[in-house]
């Protein structure tokens, strides 16, 4: 149930396996998402299963659902009958000088597994670590000359990789949920690089070498 040290099953069932149910989701399921995201309890994961529960069979009644990717759709059952929604652009922090020198390696988010931090501290040890109010985050975001989305979890749309690509910074992603579409085929097309696990630090190198 744990692919990429992100349980998906728990919001899709797309891949539920034989055995799932509360007692696994306690035993099993809730220490290796709590491990995974630095937060959370065994507990809050299976309310959070039996409500996933709920939502899948609404998800299976309704008319229809909306879905912000394609890498987003692919995370549901091949049943749910989708549409596309909208993506509205972040737009950068006013008044703020973006021409600015830029120098290293940014990340945004927590640190832990589940979002790639151990993964690219691994691979780029010097990578700086940014947090503070949300303007301050993206006037960081504007002094780097990469930014990374390393997450594990195939998200539906990366605000961080939007809004570093809002402030001019080349991004470089994990070939997860809807990162190509965003990076490869955005509004912005080709505005950083899509990579694997294994190939982070190779792709990290051949960008600040690029840039």
């Amino acid at each position: 149930a744990i692919l990429d040290a992100n349980p998906l099953c728990l919001w899709t069932h797309a891949r539920v396996p034989a055995d799932c149910g509360v007692r696994k989701a306690y035993t099993c399921c809730g220490p290796a998402s709590v491990s995974a995201y630095g937060r959370g309890s065994r507990v809050r994961f299976v309310l959070g299963y039996l409500e996933s529960r709920v939502y899948h069979r609404l998800a299976l009644r309704a008319d229809h659902l909306h879905f912000l990717s394609r890498g987003h759709r692919a995370l549901f059952p091949a049943d749910v009958r989708a549409r596309p929604s909208t993506v509205i652009p972040t737009i950068p922090p006013p008044e703020k000088d973006f021409n600015l020198p830029r120098k290293g390696v940014g990340y945004v988010g927590r640190k832990s597994p589940g979002k790639g931090w151990p993964l690219l501290k691994q691979a780029w040890p010097e990578v700086r670590h940014f947090e503070g109010t949300h303007d301050e985050v993206v006037t960081n975001m504007g002094l780097v000359e990469v930014l990374v989305v390393p997450s594990l979890t195939p998200e539906a749309w990366s605000r961080t990789a939007y809004e570093a690509m809002s402030v001019g910074t080349p991004v470089v992603a994990l070939n997860r949920g809807a990162n190509f579409e965003q990076i490869m085929e955005g509004p912005q097309p080709a505005a950083g690089y899509i990579c694997a696990p294994v190939t982070l630090k190779l792709a990290l190198t051949e960008a600040l070498i690029r840039v």
